[in-house]
């Protein structure tokens, strides 16, 4: 089977190397990595590490050397040496009445070379559903030529992360048609979405809920009675500064805790960055609580995991951006909940399937502060019950979204998808 993802590796989307390496250490599946976009070969190799040393996973990368070109630039090298090579198949590509904006952007002209890269294939499985409306296109593109350019049909699965189905225009009805064409089976990580596709018209026989996995067995568990006592209540806040984070919420419920007196001083701990860390910066300056905010930038992964560890308390404000942009179950939540720190979370998307309201973290309304402030203040009172919620938050988070819990139904979707052609 082929995992088709845009760029590799990416630092914001380590769930991907997490996929891939468990899929590679899956006997019953030869993997293939095809990358559409950028590749690079070196921290590839890092993060495959022995997977790539033994041949358990083959990538494939069409750029041809050409990394510093943009998408554009690729898409019309794509196009112009397509048109040459496979006339038949790039031409109908190139066509909007059939594919749309995907056409005139060369989307599906640049995702041709990338399949007949990867070759004869059972199942090819695309990461987010707007690659997977490319992938649909380009085996549609193909399917005229495919005894010349020696391809044949593969079943075809496509995940749903969140954005990639809620952002506004993310997908539009010509894409969902082209999808059910094609027959793409449709895996979103959570319950939430799996009703936003319902809600967009795609039968619920073409979708499996399948989470996204961690490796909870890789991750040390910090017992709270194991960690440095403090005077102070240590928060944290763990995720890009983008709205769909929701970390206006958290500090303006801060600044309600700072108004109405904590029972114990708190600091807030920030990592991440994005395109709002300033506009956040001035917010926690507005409400008066800047100097107990600490504003860390982007860290490594495993300095993320060192600043869940270290904290209290993890707050995971998600809510629905102003483009629609929504979350399915956000990882750090999941990180928390592993690392053995209780999580106050939104009931936006699928926190609530992943966190029991006062028995495995705490959740309040998507968006409101004050609901926020309160479950903060309910969260602290509860102090002594911390390590209770923590080891069952441990426990439901191994069950529920362990490597096998993502693996198992994901194979087992490629069988019967095989097996029904």
């Amino acid at each position: 089977m082929a995992l088709v993802v845009a760029h590799y590796p990416t630092r914001s989307q380590t769930f991907v190397d997490r996929l891939v390496l468990a899929l590679a250490d899956e006997p019953s599946i030869s993997l293939t990595l095809a990358v559409s976009g950028a590749l690079d070969r070196r921290a590839a190799r890092r993060v495959l590490a022995d997977a790539w040393a033994a041949g358990r996973v083959r990538v494939v990368w069409v750029g041809g050397g050409r990394r510093s070109l943009t998408r554009a630039a690729l898409g019309v090298w794509h196009a112009t040496i397509g048109l040459v090579r496979t006339p038949v198949a790039t031409a109908r590509s190139l066509d909007p009445r059939r594919y749309g904006r995907r056409a005139a952007r060369l989307r599906v002209a640049a995702m041709l070379p990338l399949l007949r890269a990867v070759g004869p294939q059972h199942v090819v499985h695309a990461q987010f559903l707007g690659l997977g409306v490319d992938v649909a296109a380009a085996c549609d593109a193909l399917g005229s030529a495919r005894a010349g350019a020696g391809f044949a049909a593969p079943r075809l699965w496509a995940s749903v992360r969140g954005a990639d189905l809620t952002r506004a225009g993310a997908v539009t009805e010509r894409d969902l048609t082209l999808l059910r064409r094609a027959g793409v089976g449709l895996l979103p990580v959570s319950a939430s979405l799996a009703e936003a596709l319902v809600a967009r018209g795609v039968a619920a026989e073409r979708i499996r809920i399948v989470p996204s996995g961690l490796d909870v067995e890789a991750i040390a568990f910090a017992p709270y009675a194991e960690r440095p006592a403090s005077d102070v209540w240590r928060l944290a806040f763990v995720g890009r500064l983008v709205p769909k984070k929701g970390l206006d919420v958290l500090l303006r419920a801060l600044a309600l805790l700072e108004d109405s007196g904590a029972e114990r001083p708190w600091r807030l701990e920030v990592v991440g960055d994005g395109p709002l860390a300033g506009r956040w910066r001035a917010l926690a300056a507005e409400v008066g609580i800047a100097d107990r905010v600490d504003f860390r930038g982007a860290v490594a992964p495993a300095d993320a995991l060192t600043a869940l560890r270290g904290a209290d308390t993890v707050v995971v404000p998600s809510r629905t951006g102003p483009d629609g942009d929504a979350e399915g179950v956000p990882n750090v939540a999941k990180e928390a909940m592993a690392v053995g720190t209780v999580v106050v979370a939104s009931d936006h998307g699928g926190l609530a399937e992943a966190i029991a309201d006062g028995r495995t973290g705490y959740l309040f309304a998507e968006g409101a502060v004050e609901a926020c402030a309160a479950t903060l203040r309910r969260c602290l009172a509860d102090r002594a019950r911390w390590p209770e919620v923590a080891g069952a938050a441990r426990e439901a988070v191994a069950r529920r979204y362990g490597i096998r819990a993502m693996l198992q139904p994901l194979v087992d979707a490629y069988r019967d998808a095989t097996a029904s052609a």
